[in-house]
């Protein structure tokens, strides 16, 4: 999960890597929106697979007899934490995104609020 919330810190950067790697240079607003259902159904993989592999109780430190089944593939396990990763950065990205741009504008607001008041005296 810290992973997750560390990936969605940073997200920004991946995304112009990601851009830059293809050369992509203009916004395009279908592309966008394509993007965030995709971004909408991973998020829901993720809450989905919270609960297929019992996060719960792994986080809460219950006593769990979830042991490794060999019979059984290994790309489901794998796609399943990648889930519960996504969920994190996913979340983290988008509170990131909301909440700086309102901390910049309360802050720039004060400064200006601020230096008014040291100009009036």
């Amino acid at each position: 999960m810290t992973v997750g919330v560390h990936l969605g810190l940073h997200w920004t950067r991946v995304m112009a890597m990601t851009r830059s790697f293809f050369r992509v240079s203009t916004n395009n607003a279908v592309r966008s929106w394509v993007l965030r259902s995709i971004v909408f159904v991973i998020a829901v993989f993720g809450v989905w697979s919270c609960s297929i592999i019992s996060l719960g109780t792994k986080l809460s430190w219950n006593y769990s007899l979830d042991f490794w089944d060999f019979s059984q593939s290994v790309a489901p396990f794998f796609a399943h934490w990648a889930g519960v990763m996504a969920l994190p950065a996913i979340m983290t990205h988008y509170a990131v995104s909301v909440a700086l741009p309102r901390l910049m504008r309360s802050r720039a607001r004060a400064s200006r609020v601020h230096t008014r008041s040291d100009v009036s005296r």
